[in-house]
């Protein structure tokens, strides 16, 4: 079999701009990271290039000192900026639309719950009237312990509740904690109810709602009538009716949904925000002085750059969801004739996603070939004299026929088709191991031109080709939990 003049990649000078496009920095780092003009990664911590942190000599600085990867690094900078984009974004919408209500978020402290983090969260969101949001007991008495002398944080309390939850809730708004709990479950009215006259509190609280307009995405299943969590409207209305009767109906002051989690797609926030709006006016028309309105979580990070509405990305930017919230909200509360309530979103990975940076060695790599070794196809052939198995020829012509110009796509059918044939005859045992290595180096060697010819225009068929033969990189790490 002849290689000498095999199609290769001409030699070119790989730039800090190719890495930039291979990589996709650009597109998904929001600003933040980039190349450097030497070929490193960097870290613009407030999303300008004036500013670079060049993560190979902070690396090689740990290094210095005995730390060693795997590493996170954390940039505080990077998350007090999205925490102030978002809040920007909210601003600029409500004064544009001349909306007469506030804006808070609350950060979920189960996105990620590492002390650093959430003291972070309660510094930088302090001073831009942010909050927090507990999911279960554990999150509740964390908040509380973080927010101590931060009376005037407002502290969202969801999840299931049972008796001690909401005693601790209650005890904490009697300090003078600015702490809402979330009905999420009937019965957890009487629980208020009973716990706010055994300590004499009138205790302020929210009511979930489930939405018939449904989550998309891998969390879908969390929303819609068959989510978990959450009072279905004729429970909304027996709860209205069961306040009434407990002299509680005062308390209730905020509504609540969540739509899921990483929402890729801004028609879904749109369905479910004009659906919670209506139902926030009618709570209002039948009596309760409600306030807020709590958009839940869902705000998603385009973690692929694509900008596009499926699961790793996102077809929105944060001032086009804010202003699509506030809009609708406002647009059908002045139509009911209802006071504009303020806005909370429970938003988590959107603020933390691009502050954490994980760090770790890789220790090796596999490398398919642009060229099949001809030493060991030669091996083969030889090995196999008169008895050399027909897929090997076949594939050995592919070769020699794409050498002489002819269509890529067309060779790589014919070699997949002999591939598949050579690992038959493997399997049955008339095949060595010597023929199907060289069969696979042949193979190989063929996808990768059918690569180089235009990845981005690749047949249908072929759209899995690039992962199938992309370089494979081993490294040494173990993840468990959000950055």
């Amino acid at each position: 079999m002849r290689t000498s003049a095999a199609p290769t990649r001409e030699a070119t000078v790989w730039t800090p701009r190719d890495a930039a496009d291979l990589y996709g920095l650009e597109a998904w780092g929001g600003g933040y990271f980039g190349v450097s003009d030497r070929g490193t990664v960097v870290a613009h911590p407030h999303a300008s290039s004036e500013q670079a942190i060049d993560l190979l000599e902070v690396v090689r600085g740990l290094e210095a000192r005995d730390l060693v990867s795997p590493v996170v690094l954390r940039f505080d900078d990077i998350l007090a900026h999205r925490m102030g984009h978002l809040r920007r974004a909210f601003d600029e919408a409500i004064a544009d639309a001349g909306y007469e209500g506030g804006y808070t978020c609350v950060y979920p402290i189960k996105v990620n719950q590492q002390r650093h983090i959430c003291e972070v969260v309660r510094h930088v969101g302090g001073a831009l009237g942010f909050g927090l949001e507990a999911g279960s007991k554990p999150e509740l008495l964390a908040g509380l312990a973080l927010t101590e002398g931060h009376d005037d944080m407002l502290f969202i309390c969801n999840g299931f509740k049972d008796q001690e939850f909401v005693e601790t809730v209650i005890l904490a708004a009697k300090m003078g904690r600015r702490i809402m709990p979330v009905v999420e479950q009937v019965h957890e009215l009487e629980l208020i109810a009973a716990s706010a006259r055994r300590h004499e509190v009138t205790p302020l609280f929210g009511i979930r709602a489930k939405l018939a307009a449904g989550g998309v995405g891998r969390w879908a299943d969390s929303a819609g009538f068959r989510g978990k969590f959450g009072l279905s409207v004729p429970q909304l209305l027996a709860a209205v009716d069961r306040l009434r009767e407990l002299e509680l109906l005062d308390g209730l002051r905020m509504l609540h949904c969540h739509i899921g989690s990483q929402i890729f797609d801004i028609r879904t926030f749109k369905y479910a925000v004009s659906e919670l709006a209506h139902l926030y006016v009618e709570l209002v028309r039948l009596g309760a002085p409600m306030g807020v309105l709590d958009l839940g979580g869902g705000l998603g990070v385009d973690y692929d750059g694509s900008q596009s509405a499926r699961d790793s990305s996102v077809n929105y930017t944060l001032a086009e969801y804010a202003a699509d919230m506030v809009h609708r909200i406002q647009a059908i509360c002045d139509d009911a004739g209802v006071a504009h309530p303020d806005i909370v979103t429970e938003s988590g990975r959107a603020l933390v996603a691009h502050s954490g940076v994980l760090v770790f060695q890789v220790l090796g790599t596999r490398v398919f070939p642009e060229q099949p070794d001809e030493a060991l196809v030669r091996r083969a052939v030889e090995e196999g004299g008169d008895e050399t198995p027909q897929p090997l020829l076949d594939l050995a012509d592919a070769w020699e026929r794409l050498e002489a110009g002819a269509d890529p796509i067309e060779v790589y059918h014919d070699a997949e088709h002999a591939l598949s044939e050579g690992m038959s005859l493997f399997s049955l045992g008339y095949m060595t191991i010597t023929a199907r290595a060289a069969a696979e180096e042949i193979y190989w060697a063929i996808g990768a031109a059918v690569l180089r010819e235009d990845p981005d225009e690749l047949p249908e068929e072929f759209a899995d080709l690039p992962d199938r033969l992309g370089d494979l990189y081993f490294s040494n790490f173990s993840l468990f939990q959000s950055l």
